[in-house]
C-alpha cells in the first residue's frame, strides 16, 4: 500500500489537488502466496482481476513484480520495510503488511476473475 507521496503521508497528500486522486485506489494491492514461487495479487474494487506473479526470496528481500521489499524475521514474526516506486515524476513509498484477516482476503482474491 502507498504510505508516502513525495515524502508526505498519503492521507495528507490526498488533500493536495496535484496528488493523483487514484493513488490509494490503484496503488493498493493485496494477495497471498499460492505456492513456493507464485503470488496471486489483485487491487481494490470487484472489477479488478487477479494476476499470478512469480516471486523470489533471499536473506534480505522479497521480490515481487520487480519490487524489492525488505524484510526481517524475528523468531516467528516477519516484518517488512518500505520501498520506493515512481509514479510519473513522483516518488511513492510503499509498505507491505500481513493481513489481520487473511482467510477473508484470500477468499476475496479467489472470487475475482483471473486476469493472466
Amino acid at each position: 500500500m502507498p504510505v508516502l507521496y513525495n515524502g508526505i503521508p498519503v492521507d495528507k497528500a490526498m488533500n493536495n489537488p496535484k496528488t493523483p486522486q487514484n493513488l490509494v485506489h490503484d496503488g493498493y494491492q493485496y494477495g497471498y502466496f499460492k505456492n513456493g514461487n507464485t503470488v496471486r495479487m489483485t487491487g481494490l474494487g470487484n472489477y479488478v482481476g487477479v494476476s499470478s506473479r512469480s516471486y523470489s526470496l533471499d536473506s534480505h528481500y522479497l521480490t515481487i513484480w520487480g519490487n524489492k521489499i525488505p524484510y526481517s524475521v524475528n523468531g516467528s514474526r516477519v516484518s517488512f520495510g518500505t520501498w520506493k516506486n515512481s509514479w510519473g515524476s513522483a516518488t511513492v513509498t510503499m509498505k507491505m503488511q500481513i493481513s489481520s484477516n487473511s482467510a477473508a482476503d484470500r477468499a476475496n482474491v479467489d472470487s475475482k476473475p483471473i486476469q493472466d
